[in-house]
């Protein structure tokens, strides 16, 4: 069972659709949506992604989350909100 689960962490996903994005320049991290209405959600999701960055990676020197290879556009660490 851990790993079948373990092999499904690292299986190529389709990313869900996306419009736009907004992103952090600081850690590269975006967060995507589909929606307009997601947008401003997508602000607040940000803003709690890149405070846990700070407390866990920075200060608490956890591992940076590995790239995704710029399958959602950039080396950062991509969010999306889908319904």
């Amino acid at each position: 069972m851990t790993a079948a689960f373990s092999g499904a962490l690292f299986a190529p996903m389709a990313r869900p659709p996306s419009t736009d994005f907004v992103e952090d320049a600081a850690t590269g991290m975006r967060c995507h949506w589909e929606r307009p209405v997601d947008e401003e959600l997508c602000e607040v999701v940000l803003g709690a992604a890149v405070l846990s960055w700070e407390t866990q990676v920075t200060q608490g020197g956890w591992p940076v989350p590995f790239p995704d290879g710029s399958r959602g556009g950039s080396e950062g660490l991509d969010i999306y909100l889908s319904t």
